[in-house]
């Protein structure tokens, strides 16, 4: 019960700007309880994310065993998304080619007819699985254009001056949280629809290669970048997915808060006077 209450605040502060908790690994994101220890978990008292990069001011995360050791202190950090989840390179992709061309060689053609129908099965599950990620992608970008929609919305019944700082506190700090989600959110879909580059194999690379393997290792390298790209969307489409749901409950919190406060500011609570005779009146 302990445990879970403490992962609760650190799950909540992790919606926070403020008093901030986040796992770099992660890129930023708390999901899972088991990947939370002490030496993981960074605690900083503002974040600011700005896309693909995320900006930490006055930081924690251990490194060291003695708590007030300056190794655990950071004024300034950041963690960039291509950094933590880079695209595979060109180079690393040719020396996974030669590698599996060593053991194609060795194979008897039947079996490397099958190597053959495998690849080919599973690099058209991943030319799917890239197509359905496109889609979600422009599925988002839709619901976001509607969500800055209930944005303006919000902003119009935000507390007036006049209310309690702590009340006007709270609605503008929910509100900007809420604007910050939003701006991620449009920054990673855009991540998403900018990239354009693809590696895979030409028919010039076939052309010139007199090897009976040529096909089966060309469809092979094409199953290892698409596999990359899947990878890597994925993880641009699953951090627009925690923007999304992030702004929705923010904005759905905001919602119900400030129109709270709208009724409790229409309806106020009768106060009883008593009369000396023992009558009593109820006042506004």
């Amino acid at each position: 019960m302990k445990y879970n209450f403490i992962y609760f605040i650190i799950k909540l502060l992790n919606f926070s700007l403020l008093f901030h908790t986040s796992l770099d690994e992660n890129f930023d994101t708390i999901e899972k309880r088991n990947i939370i220890n002490s030496t993981s978990l960074r605690v900083s008292l503002l974040c600011f994310p700005v896309g693909s990069k995320i900006i930490y001011l006055l930081t924690f995360n251990k490194k060291s065993n003695r708590i007030l050791d300056k190794s655990n202190f950071q004024f300034f950090t950041s963690i960039h998304y291509d950094t933590l989840c880079p695209r595979i390179s060109g180079t690393k992709i040719e020396e996974y080619v030669m590698a599996y061309s060593q053991y194609i060689k060795s194979i008897l053609p039947k079996r490397r007819k099958e190597q053959e129908d495998f690849l080919k099965q599973r690099l058209s599950e991943n030319n799917d699985s890239l197509s359905n990620l496109q889609s979600k992608i422009t599925h988002y970008t839709t619901i976001t254009i509607a969500l800055t929609g209930a944005v303006v919305y919000l902003q119009t019944i935000l507390p007036s001056a006049n209310t309690n700082f702590a009340i006007r506190f709270i609605s503008y700090y929910l509100f900007f949280i809420l604007l910050v989600d939003i701006i991620n959110l449009f920054l990673f879909l855009r991540k998403g629809m900018m990239v354009s580059s693809f590696s895979q194999s030409s028919f010039k690379s076939l052309k010139f290669d007199n090897s009976n393997y040529a096909l089966t290792k060309a469809i092979y390298r094409d199953w290892i970048a698409r596999k990359d790209d899947v990878r890597y969307f994925a993880g641009i489409v699953r951090n627009a997915e925690k923007y999304l749901y992030r702004s929705i409950l923010v904005g759905i919190t905001l919602y119900m808060f400030s129109i709270s406060l709208q009724y409790y500011s229409d309806n106020p609570v009768n106060e009883i006077i008593f009369t000396p005779s023992g009558m009593f009146l109820a006042v506004n």
